[in-house]
């Protein structure tokens, strides 16, 4: 007849199962998935509430859309453009109304501002068309004081003339001197006026050309702070955004759900917990033994093994053959239970498994292996505990 050793043992999968849980946990909101359900890669296995994340990104992405616009709008001040042109995330998001009064009102700021500046250039250049206007008088009126002045002196001297023969009065030569005097000091005063009037013109000019300098100075500035922001925003919405896609727990890959922890809408998950496991489709199933020290000398890898499933019914339910794929090297001892025993791993074949029918394995259910050791006779059964005990007696004497 056919040795075995036995020993007792449990369903588990060639790979580890795929423990599924959540970084920083959250409330369960829904629940798509019950153990034993065969799920897709990628498919929602849970949701959990998402509300404070989903309104995060939210907010900061409508911060982005109007620093973005506000960008556009100030590099065409920075240009001196015609227009602003808007990048083409917003534009192709134009039929959005939110997006469409964006646009319009950092078009009609552009607008504004450009017109205040032409406004304010404009001004300038009436006072700078007033200040020509005013020099060209004064140059005009100390042409025409030079020219009085011309003939004044030339009277002055011949009445100077008549004065030293007596032929006319001091009062009169008097009266001349001091119209020569007023005309130089007029014609003089007009010069500065000229002089005066050229300096304004200057400084007006000057400032016609600071206004748009400075405009283009300060957009750019401000432009350098806003792109700064979107970089910044940029950074909190791609977190954001994760944090409100990782509400959606999905199944890394196929296979069926098991150990389902929460089962309650409402419940807490903590950050780092095991929700669930998913057994992948394309794992073989194994059996995982433990074989007793005493009978460890009996089994090596590559022996067969029958292998019986208790949770099923034993009636109906055939045993399937395996074969020892390993043998631990080393032995564990269990301190809850005070027992020692090496592991021993049972390959099962899919042609094997199924002969199971409908009847589906899953990891953890119990099973029982019974290893063959080769045939022995009736006989060496009966002895085989004598013959053991006369061998331990020998090695302690």
């Amino acid at each position: 007849m056919t040795g075995a050793v036995i020993g007792p043992g449990e369903v588990t999968v060639s790979t580890y199962v795929k423990e599924i849980g959540h970084p920083s946990g959250g409330v369960v909101a829904d629940i798509m998935v019950r153990d034993g359900a065969h799920v897709k890669k990628g498919q929602a296995l849970m949701r959990l509430d998402s509300k404070v994340s989903g309104a995060a990104a939210t907010y900061t992405s409508e911060n982005v859309d109007q620093l973005l616009a506000r960008a556009a709008r100030l590099t065409a001040e920075r240009d001196n453009a015609a227009g602003v042109v808007f990048p083409a995330e917003l534009t192709r998001r134009a039929g959005d109304p939110n997006i469409a009064a964006l646009l319009e009102q950092e078009r009609k700021t552009f607008i504004l501002r450009r017109d205040t500046r032409r406004s304010m250039i404009a001004q300038l250049g009436q006072r700078i068309s007033q200040a020509q206007a005013d020099v060209a008088s004064s140059r005009t009126k100390a042409q025409s004081f030079n020219d009085q002045a011309t003939l004044i002196n030339d009277e002055l001297d011949a009445t100077r003339k008549l004065y030293q023969k007596r032929y006319t009065t001091l009062d009169r030569l008097n009266a001349l001197e001091r119209s020569a005097s007023g005309l130089a000091a007029e014609a003089g005063s007009a010069r500065e006026g000229a002089v005066s009037g050229v300096a304004r013109i200057g400084e007006l000019r000057l400032q016609m050309g600071s206004i748009d300098a400075e405009a283009r100075s300060t957009a750019a500035a401000e432009l350098m702070d806003v792109l700064a922001r979107v970089s910044e925003l940029r950074r909190a919405f791609v977190a954001a955004d994760d944090s409100y896609e990782r509400a959606v727990i999905r199944a890394p890959q196929a296979g069926v759900v098991d150990k389902l922890a929460y089962r309650t809408v409402g419940g807490i998950v903590p950050a780092g917990q095991t929700i669930l496991e998913i057994v992948p489709d394309d794992d073989n199933m194994i059996v995982e033994a433990t074989i007793s020290p005493v009978d460890i000398d009996q089994v090596h890898a590559g022996q067969t093994a029958t292998v019986r499933f208790s949770a099923f019914s034993t009636r109906t339910t055939p045993e399937l053959i395996g074969t020892v794929t390993h043998v631990s090297a080393d032995r564990t001892d269990d301190k809850t239970t005070h027992s020692a025993f090496y592991r021993v791993t049972v390959a099962l074949g899919r042609a094997e498994i199924a002969k199971l029918g409908e009847l589906r394995l899953r990891p953890g259910m119990p099973a029982e292996t019974f290893i063959q050791t080769g045939r022995r006779t009736m006989l060496s059964y009966i002895l085989k505990p004598l013959s053991d005990q006369f061998k331990r007696a020998f090695r302690e004497g």
